[in-house]
């Protein structure tokens, strides 16, 4: 009599060869998406920078901007950046979008600006948390607007930037 089917061999075999594909597919797919969260602060983060330049040539100071920055989205996920209508971030250029946040959609980290008591100077943070449990942010300040500096923590509590310094 012949039977049809598998052998219990052969399915542990197929399970062997799924879990080595799904085990080399994450940590690939986690690159992916660290990469795209990078290049998206570095973007916003100089495009900011343009912004808070643009201020300062017309209004002689920079001006800090830290409106919505509260809760971080959760780890590999986006969410809009809210902001008020007449607040810091839309006297800096960028347009008021009541449901698409700061820069009109989702994103991955949380912008803010600090400037010091003389709006002289200013630094620009953009903060995330990741999906391993620590957090990590990107600084560029206004005396070097060609370097991006990237902080991570320990998994203790934030990573704690921007700084003027």
């Amino acid at each position: 009599m012949k039977q049809h089917g598998f052998t219990l061999i052969e399915v542990m075999i197929v399970v062997a060869i799924i879990a080595v594909l799904a085990g080399t597919a994450v940590p690939v797919y986690t690159g992916y998406i660290n990469g795209a969260a990078h290049a998206e602060a570095e973007t916003m983060l100089a495009d900011i920078a343009s912004k808070e330049e643009a201020y300062n040539s017309a209004w002689g100071s920079y001006i800090a901007a830290n409106e919505g920055f509260g809760d971080l989205p959760d780890a590999g996920s986006r969410s809009p950046q809210a902001i008020t209508q007449d607040g810091p971030w839309v006297r800096l250029g960028y347009q008021y979008d009541a449901e698409g946040g700061l820069f009109g959609g989702t994103v991955y980290f949380r912008y803010q600006v600090i400037t010091n008591d003389g709006n002289s100077h200013y630094a620009i943070g953009a903060y995330r948390e990741k999906s391993d449990g620590k957090s990590e942010c990107a600084i560029l300040r206004d005396k070097n607007r060609r370097t991006i500096v990237w902080l991570e923590n320990d998994g203790s509590g934030a990573a704690n930037c921007p700084t003027l310094e």
